[in-house]
């Protein structure tokens, strides 16, 4: 493993050895030594890699190549720029999480320095997650590789993030609303992560974002996850699994007083997922609800979905379709909708509700979803013997969710192409 910083040391060490014969000079060298490889080395690679970015903060700080092997958490100042050396297309810095690292759940790998930091910039570097080194399991919040609490202006793309236990990029912000009127601006793009562990993406309380050009194979929950954000785009991403994890792209509200609107998802390709391509959730949490009317003008649109709800496991957990919805408005036109399992476009509770009322849609809210244009073929039987399935367009819940049909082709169902 190539250790840059450390090599600098014991070079600096054999050379001091090799020019000075002395042995008291040669015993005082070998005990400096000791102590920069005590004080600096042991403490792992982002003690100097921290103090390079204070010394660069407010501009650019470019990783060497090389691998780096960290045992505590990376934070970027204020107005600062991490990216790392690229050359001829191929990412040559590497940061990798040290074996058995036993940190506690939500510490990251990189984090900002403080709250409501502006103008961050990730580009250009792979972060290895170490999985396979780490007692804990994935998806319970350990060893997340990028979270930026509160911070504005944030840009991230040109990296491959992989082999994770929990969030590939997670940016949120707090339940002061103020998202609503002052824009977050985030921009996340050009990213390579697979199987991070939880949600590849995931952005909340949020505006003013855009999710493009990315590649993301699913172990966990999503590849992409907003929640309760507005003024989002997200297009031309690829998502996929390999027969693990939940949704490609995932919506979610659950509190009372923050808004949900301004959302386009477009030309997009999802396939191949376990569970859904698209997962539109709305529920109410402890004892609150929302009104129908915070949720305005979610625009789904061009995307292909494609074989979701077909791997072998997803039986399991009776969750499967292309496009399934609960306690959303929207409107879904000309998008390719083929060969997925349980339904091509579904209004049904998802499967933990049935257990519980706190996870079901607020009572007695009316919510409408506009069917338009779209291609809906070939809707297969699931595993799951004891749910309605195989139809390409379903309602599942009750009178408040409402499809209004508009010029859809549905075709070649395998139980029957509406269930409404």
């Amino acid at each position: 493993m190539v250790r840059n910083f450390r090599h600098e040391i014991k070079a600096t060490g054999k050379f001091i050895y090799t020019q000075n014969r002395g042995r008291k000079f040669i015993l005082v060298s070998i005990f400096l030594l000791l102590l920069l490889f005590v004080g600096v080395v042991g403490a792992g690679d982002e003690t100097w890699i921290n103090s390079k970015l204070q010394s660069h903060a407010g501009g650019t700080y470019k990783l060497p190549a090389g691998t780096f092997e960290i045992e505590d958490t990376i934070y970027i100042p204020d107005g600062t720029t991490l990216e790392g050396t690229v050359k001829n297309g191929k990412l040559l810095s590497k940061i990798i999480l040290v074996d058995d690292a036993g940190w506690p759940s939500k510490k990251a790998m990189i984090e900002v320095e403080n709250t409501k930091q502006k103008n961050i910039v990730i580009r250009n570097f792979e972060i290895d997650g170490n999985c396979e080194n780490q007692d804990e399991i994935y998806g319970k919040g350990y060893h997340d590789m990028i979270v930026l609490s509160h911070p504005y202006n944030v840009e991230i793309y040109g990296m491959y993030l992989h082999d994770g236990l929990s969030d590939g990029i997670r940016i949120h912000h707090d339940y002061t609303n103020e998202y609503e009127t002052v824009p977050t601006n985030i921009k996340i793009h050009d990213n390579v992560i697979f199987e991070s562990g939880h949600d590849g993406i995931w952005i909340k309380h949020s505006s003013s974002v855009d999710i493009y050009d990315n590649e993301i194979t699913l172990k966990g929950n999503s590849g992409i996850r907003l929640t309760e954000c507005s003024n989002v785009q997200i297009y031309d991403n690829d998502i996929s699994s390999n027969n693990r994890g939940f949704a490609g792209i995932e919506l979610d509200k659950g509190a009372s007083s923050t808004s949900m609107e301004n959302i386009e998802i477009y030309n997009n390709n999802l396939h191949d997922l376990r569970c859904w391509g698209i997962w539109l959730y709305g529920y109410y949490k402890n004892g609150a609800g929302y009104d129908s009317d915070q949720i305005n003008n979610i625009h789904i649109h061009d995307n292909s979905i494609l074989r979701c709800g077909r791997s072998e496991n997803s039986y399991q957990y009776r969750e499967a379709g292309g496009i399934i919805i609960q306690g959303f408005n929207a409107l879904i036109e000309d998008n390719i909708i083929d060969d997925n399992a349980k339904f091509g476009v579904a209004f049904e509770y998802w499967s933990y509700s049935k257990l519980g009322e706190s996870y079901k849609p607020p009572a007695g809210e009316k919510f409408t979803v506009i069917l338009k244009n779209n291609k809906i073929r070939n809707a297969v039987k699931s595993e799951y013997p004891k749910d309605k399935q195989g139809y390409g367009v379903a309602n599942i819940l009750d009178s408040n969710h409402v499809f209004v049909l508009k010029g859809n082709t549905v075709s070649g169902s395998e139980t029957k192409n509406y269930l409404c």
